[in-house]
């Protein structure tokens, strides 16, 4: 691997266990700094390098490292303007992800998020949306989750860990249980530990995944007090005791932070492939054209081999999903009473795509899916093997 790669992971790890990030000669800065934009760590890498990395890099990270300082104090504060909310009104919730492993970080502000989940109990979520509105939150969209603006900030409110279709899936069954598992309206962090596992495979299995998710384990394992023998209960459950210690593998690797529990060293040309596919995907891997076709491999493979038939159901679920598909979707509310309406869900939802530009994008990953060849998908079963999925 490049040198720059190798002290791009370098910098994350010292910064993760809060050592100093010794500088490197020769460094191409450009490169680097390209990696920390794609990855969303241009906080972290001005904070770790701010002694010795080159201008005008340093200036353009300073920058970005002030406005994630600023931006995460805002977003704090409105965080907890809403839970006081939710808690002088009676409102049964959690937060999960970014807000509450950015807790665990170094210098939390530097653990950038796109937005804030909180997770309300189905039975008072509609007073939590009444109070989101109350408090002069704007709802920008709802799927299944709804999502609120306020000072260019973005908060989703969830009533569900999963939308999965299928409730017989072990993974949906645990995700059910979530309110076993709080308590003052906080979260266990064994669970909440096995959730961005859960969290991190979708990425994995659909868009991508970058290095954030993987830091967000290193600092789980390292600051939280964490019930390994749940955890590896549970997930042997969901048939991820492989995946799991692929994932710790990798952290410890990266980042010399190692999970209480044995673990098993993944094989060289796998890390080192791995590496460079997450160090490419971006922060949410959205930047790998390769991941365009994942989603579509993913359903196609859901009830065993590839072929012309799993090929024609994947279109046709595609772009003619069934009922249960619109049933949390407030756009589809004139549908839930009345289920003949399906042909017309299916016209709004392609006029709702050329509306919000993404229509193409559907059309490419369908296209990808139908013609991909049989090479192609003996190489996905295979890196899905490796990663014990």
């Amino acid at each position: 691997m490049k040198k720059e790669v190798n002290f791009y992971i370098s910098i994350l790890a010292d910064f993760l266990n809060e050592r100093k990030t010794e500088p490197v000669n020769e460094i191409d800065w450009k490169l680097l700094c390209d990696y920390a934009l794609s990855q969303n760590t241009n906080g972290i890498v001005y904070y770790q390098c701010k002694d010795f990395i080159i201008e005008p890099y340093r200036s353009a990270l300073m920058k970005n490292y002030m406005a994630e300082i600023y931006a995460y104090g805002n977003r704090m504060n409105l965080t907890r303007e809403i839970e006081k909310a939710f808690n002088d009104n009676n409102v049964t919730y959690c937060l999960v992800k970014g807000p509450v492993v950015a807790a665990n970080y170094p210098i939390p502000a530097l653990r950038t998020m796109g937005d804030s989940d909180f997770v309300v109990n189905d039975k008072t979520k509609e007073k939590a949306y009444s109070l989101m509105e109350e408090l002069g939150y704007e709802l920008k969209f709802s799927l299944n989750e709804r999502a609120y603006f306020k000072n260019h900030l973005e908060f989703e409110v969830h009533h569900s860990l999963t939308y999965e279709l299928d409730e017989d899936n072990l993974e949906t069954k645990f995700c059910q249980r979530v309110w076993d598992y709080v308590k003052d309206n906080k979260l266990d962090s064994s669970y909440h530990f096995i959730f961005l596992l859960l969290h991190l495979k979708k990425h994995l299995i659909t868009e991508g995944v970058g290095f954030r998710q993987f830091m967000d384990l290193a600092v789980e394992i390292k600051k939280s007090e964490l019930d390994w023998d749940f955890i590896n209960e549970e997930v042997e459950k969901m048939n991820l005791t492989k995946f799991m210690n692929v994932c710790l593998s990798l952290t410890y690797r990266w980042f010399d932070i190692k999970a209480e529990r044995e673990i098993i060293p993944v094989e060289e040309e796998f890390f080192n492939e791995s590496t460079l596919k997450i160090l490419n995907n971006g922060v949410h891997g959205f930047d790998d054209e390769d991941n365009m076709a994942t989603p579509a491999f993913k359903a196609m493979s859901r009830d065993g081999d590839v072929n012309t038939f799993s090929k024609i159901k994947y279109m046709l679920q595609l772009y003619f999903p069934p009922f249960e598909y619109f049933r949390n979707d407030v756009n589809y509310e004139f549908l839930r009473k009345r289920p003949y309406l399906l042909p017309c869900a299916w016209i709004y939802r392609f006029y709702l795509s050329l509306k919000n530009n993404n229509a193409m994008t559907e059309i490419k990953r369908s296209l990808k899916g139908l013609f991909m060849s049989k090479k192609e998908i003996d190489r996905r079963k295979s890196n899905n093997d490796n990663w014990g999925l």
